[in-house]
């Protein structure tokens, strides 16, 4: 079974993936390339937990939601326990949103403990590291960066939780060592270009089993990303853990 990890149905109101009939051809494809179950998020509007819970009641055996809740939100605890527990979400989605950055996701600790409590995950967007940029970068690159050294104080702040760091963390050789020491970390390998070696980098480092296969498809292409992992110089049983046996394991799947 290949599960993907990191999946959007829609980031914006407008978005056309908000239609369930719009985003059937995106399962379809994903089955064609023999990719089983789809980990979808929808981020940074209010209905988006609405958007995902429908494509959910649509594709019951290939959607496994995960909710996002705005980190501006008054009881995010609250909402987290609605939509895991009376909805039958499976994970938490963290993004940047508006003036909130992920440079203040040590706010939110009280909120990964809540997810703790639950067994659930939390899948974080982490891109770019903050730290060493040249003058003037931000204008290209958005003002979501991701400060590396925050992924070992979240791990060290809440230990009982599972964090997946999406994008392999961004800067790839910075975010595999400040993981390592940390067994409730895993990395995805969503959102970057195939590039060879990064694969295999996580593998020595970390062990297949804390890292996850992801897309951050319909962004990025099913096929190009399945393929970091598929034509990776790693032994196939590795494959299978990155692939869907880690995911599995940790969304609890008979």
């Amino acid at each position: 079974m290949i599960i993907d990890f990191h999946v959007h149905a829609a980031t914006h109101r407008s978005s056309p993936f908000r239609d369930v009939k719009r985003f059937k051809p995106i399962v379809e494809f994903a089955l064609e390339l023999g990719i089983d179950r789809l980990c979808v998020s929808s981020i940074r509007y209010p209905e988006a937990n609405e958007d995902v819970l429908r494509l959910m009641e649509a594709f019951p055996e290939r959607i496994l939601g995960f909710c996002y809740l705005s980190p501006l939100s008054k009881n995010p605890s609250k909402e987290l326990r609605r939509w895991i527990v009376n909805h039958g979400m499976v994970g938490l989605k963290v993004h940047e949103e508006g003036d909130w950055r992920l440079s203040r996701l040590l706010e939110l600790s009280s909120l990964f403990d809540e997810a703790a409590d639950l067994e659930v995950p939390v899948l974080i967007h982490s891109w770019h590291e903050q730290r060493g940029l040249p003058p003037g970068a931000e204008k290209h690159l958005g003002r979501a960066r991701f400060p590396v050294d925050l992924m070992r104080k979240v791990a060290e702040r809440c230990p009982r939780t599972v964090f997946i760091f999406a994008h392999m963390g961004g800067c790839w050789e910075k975010a595999v060592k400040a993981v390592e020491p940390y067994r409730n970390v895993y990395l995805d390998t969503s959102g970057f270009d195939p590039e060879m070696g990064i694969v295999e980098m996580a593998v020595e480092r970390l062990g297949a089993e804390r890292v996850i296969y992801g897309s951050d498809a319909p962004g990025r292409s099913f096929a190009a990303q399945v393929a970091k992992v598929i034509y990776a110089d790693i032994s196939e049983a590795d494959k299978r853990l990155i692939l869907g046996e880690n995911a599995a394991k940790i969304l609890r799947l008979g």
